[in-house]
């Protein structure tokens, strides 16, 4: 539903209120009498108020500062003359609070976005106030991943009606914000995203009674460094890191081997896979397509099916003349000697796959979904889940010991949770992280593993050394 109202006040102001929609734009016309009347002399003067309060299009007459059509959400925060000629010599104050004023006079407009008229329908000149929006959001953080910069906020106070609802907005300069999506939740996924450009975000509660003011700005940049999953070298003396960009980083005895960053790519890269041999690899998009490097040879895709689900993850066979893909609805793809033992596709999920992990023999693998669900498959055995268990954050990996008779699965926080023979190194659970974690390794011997963060940052345990990172 989409309106406005305006009526004049006892002063001699003119107040309009205006409701909208996500993605909407309220007009908001003023007119008034010739000087020296009671009220404002005002000819015509229109803006638009989208959700968050911003005020957008241009001024109806000649312009401001003599320039027609000049956006005003572009303007800083200050006051600004509208040409004589038509306006009459008025001034535009920047914003408090989300109401933008007009002065003539000494009279004063007041356009407010998000204010249904007062209750019982009259007038807003009629004295009576209007309902309460909610109060702005409060605590609102931007987290760069590989591939997104992740939203999260608290609710600001209570308006005269329940919050429903949230709108997002971003943009690449301070105070030029357009809205990119909504929410009902307290947290938003940013995906369409660049890496090395910097994004300044407010968040706006809508209700029923009208938005609020918008929140304090954050801003967050992916940069090169951003990772996305870590691969160990057969010897545990290095490791590659690749972002979502296909972006490599190679540490310690790991070889570079190529890199897909400098393509135009379908999806993100969402996984990774080394040879036995460590001199080759496999990256894989969230599409299924494949890209091989070094030693690594090419053994099909599924780049080019219609997939119910998208990819997340990728292993390769113990002689590295195959492959499987997993993807979120628990589908699996078998390419080269990588056996089908079975698939969670069809399925129903209490939570999305994340990620899988095969056995020593190649004869088998084991799923993982967000929620610590596990599902087994061929000889992989079952030796505990964290599935029905309250989490902190969910699960985003997972690594197989080298006899593949235990596993451990990694939250979004660093925690850790080993079942069967895997032992516990420790975790990045207690810590705060600048980025949330977004993939693990285990080391050849399996007494130590690392993480990864999505800013590239590593985390060693164990035997795990060191050997640089992308942050």
């Amino acid at each position: 539903m989409l309106w406005s109202a305006c009526g004049f006040e006892t002063t001699g102001g003119v107040r309009c209120w205006g409701r909208l929609a996500a993605g909407h734009v309220v007009t908001v016309v003023v007119s008034g009498r010739e000087s020296g009347a009671s009220s404002p002399t005002f000819s015509d003067f229109s803006t638009g108020v989208p959700v968050g309060m911003r005020l957008s299009g241009s001024v109806s007459c000649h312009g401001v500062n003599g320039h027609t059509g000049v956006p005003l959400e572009s303007l800083p925060q200050g006051s600004y003359t509208l040409d004589g000629s038509t306006c009459g010599g008025a001034s535009l104050s920047g914003p408090t609070s989300g109401n933008y004023t007009l002065v003539y006079q000494g009279s004063t407009f007041t356009v407010q976005a998000g204010y249904p008229p007062p209750p019982g329908g009259t007038s807003p000149g009629s004295g009576k106030s209007p309902a309460n929006p909610p109060g702005a959001p409060v605590e609102l953080t931007a987290a760069p991943g590989a591939a997104s910069i992740d939203l999260t906020w608290t609710p600001g106070p209570t308006g005269s009606a329940a919050t429903t609802g949230y709108v997002v907005v971003r943009g690449t300069t301070p105070g030029s914000l357009q809205p990119i999506g909504d929410t009902s939740t307290t947290s938003f996924a940013d995906t369409s995203v660049t890496v090395g450009t910097t994004y300044y975000y407010e968040v706006v509660a809508v209700s029923p009674d009208g938005s609020s003011p918008p929140s304090s700005p954050v801003s967050a940049t992916i940069g090169t460094g951003s990772g996305g999953v870590i691969v160990s070298t057969p010897d545990g003396r290095g490791y590659w890191i690749v972002a979502a960009t296909g972006y490599v980083w190679n540490f310690g005895d790991a070889g570079y081997y190529g890199t897909v960053s400098t393509l135009t790519l379908n999806e993100p890269i969402v996984g990774m896979a080394a040879t036995p041999t460590g001199r080759g690899y496999w990256l894989v998009g969230e599409d299924g397509g494949i890209f091989a490097f070094g030693n690594a040879q090419f053994y099909g895709s599924t780049g080019a099916l219609n997939l119910n689900a998208p990819i997340v993850g990728i292993s390769s066979t113990p002689t590295g003349h195959g492959y499987w893909l997993v993807a979120t609805d628990g589908g699996m793809f078998s390419f080269g000697d990588a056996q089908f033992y079975g698939s969670m596709g069809g399925q129903p999920l209490n939570q999305p796959i994340i990620a899988m992990a095969s056995t020593a023999t190649g004869d088998g693998y084991w799923l993982v979904a967000t929620d610590g669900g596990m599902f087994s498959f061929g000889d992989a055995r079952f030796y505990g889940s964290m599935g029905g268990q309250p989490l902190n954050q969910p699960i985003l990996g997972m690594a197989a010991t080298p006899t593949g008779h235990g596993y451990w699965l990694v939250a979004e926080d660093g925690g850790i949770f080993s079942f069967g023979n895997a032992g516990f190194f420790g975790s990045a659970g207690s810590l705060k992280l600048n980025a949330p974690i977004v993939g693990m390794a285990r080391t050849p011997t399996g007494r130590g593993y690392w993480l990864v963060g999505g800013d590239g940052g590593i985390f060693t345990y164990g035997d795990a050394g060191f050997y640089g990172s992308a942050a």
